[in-house]
């Protein structure tokens, strides 16, 4: 879960920068939020950050500051959330699971998507 995270806001902060945006990051969803730019992994200050925000991991985090879909600099969560290597992979996975029968290699399959099956 730390490195999915890691990721995400390593692709946050790299978008947010290009798009000019300043993006947060909560534990939930009314709660305080944190400025990404203070747990960039790359930095030692934002390392120590990032580990004492992760500390203890929790399941779900609430991103704040993407923007509205129809604001010219809005950030799109599909394009922080999954890396393209990710994207290609989904997609494959799902043209497969459409001729597939419903068996146990299928619930498997769609497990590796990150799907909650059962």
């Amino acid at each position: 879960m730390r490195e999915v995270t890691t990721d995400i806001i390593r692709r946050a902060i790299k978008k947010g920068r290009r798009k000019g945006r300043k993006v947060y990051i909560g534990k939930t969803a009314k709660g305080k939020s944190v400025d990404i730019e203070t747990l960039n992994p790359e930095t030692a200050e934002g390392e120590r950050n990032l580990q004492a925000f992760l500390t203890p991991a929790g399941r779900h985090y609430t991103f704040s500051g993407l923007g509205a879909p129809e604001e010219r600099n809005a950030i799109n969560w599909r394009t922080i959330n999954l890396s393209w290597g990710r994207k290609i992979l989904v997609l494959l996975l799902v043209a497969i699971s459409f001729v597939m029968k419903g068996t146990p290699l299928k619930n498997k399959l769609y497990r590796l998507m990150g799907v909650h099956v059962g």
